[in-house]
């Protein structure tokens, strides 16, 4: 039986890479700059993945295009001469965490930039596509429960839970202020979602990033489980 399952992981691991081509947007200009973005180009043509590649390159071009206005402008341009380094970086990287061609996508893109601060910052991005009556839509939290309702109370609890558990140092003494509309940031996997928060989104910086994982059973009964199986 443990075989079998191996197997199966196995291929669909296969599969799923035959369907998606890593696709690379780089650029540079020395002493000012490096920008480069990984991100999924999905092979299988359905209405939907022409519908998650457009929106996910184009999100891909305005965030380096901003990133690069950001640090060519004069004020960053006079930091620079203060600087030991004065080479500034952008690097982001996207992944697929649920890839059905016909009804379901959802990417997570992770970004690392750095614009002559203490730190560099790093920050989250997230797609969730299916269809709506007949129609290729961004998808929030609330498609994924009956009537669109989402127990909003009991999901913080859970998260602020899970997070204080697996965190227990970084998040000691803190406290966590996760608002309903920071509930859409979150990617859909076989078992369940992740929820994802950038750093000093929920609570002190000190924390950094943070991700909560809950499980179909964690979402609670209202949850549209089946929407990960189809």
């Amino acid at each position: 039986m443990r075989a079998a399952v191996l197997i199966f992981i196995l291929i669909s691991s296969l599969n799923a890479s035959a369907q998606i081509q890593v696709q690379q947007l780089k650029s540079k200009k020395p002493g000012l700059y490096t920008v480069e973005t990984k991100y999924p180009r999905f092979r299988e043509t359905t209405t939907l993945t022409r519908f998650a590649n457009s929106m996910i390159l184009d999100w891909v071009k305005h965030d380096q295009e901003e990133y690069i206005t950001a640090v060519t402008d004069e004020d960053s341009i006079e930091l620079r001469k203060v600087l030991v380094n004065p080479d500034w970086d952008y690097q982001a990287e996207c992944r697929a965490t649920m890839l059905r061609p016909k009804n379901l996508i959802s990417v997570l893109c992770h970004i690392f930039q750095y614009s002559g601060g203490a730190h560099p910052i790093a920050y989250y991005q997230v797609f969730n596509f299916g269809i709506l009556a007949g129609k290729e839509r961004a998808l929030t939290l609330s498609n994924f429960f009956l009537h669109g309702v989402v127990p909003t109370e009991e999901i913080r609890k859970v998260i602020t839970r899970k997070l204080k558990t697996q965190r227990r140092n970084s998040l000691n003494g803190l406290s966590v202020d996760l608002k309903d509309t920071e509930l859409d940031n979150f990617v859909v996997e076989r078992d369940g979602i992740t929820f994802v928060f950038d750093q000093c989104q929920i609570t002190a910086c000190v924390a950094g990033e943070l991700e909560a994982k809950l499980t179909i059973q964690d979402l609670g009964p209202e949850f549209k489980k089946d929407l990960l199986k189809k």
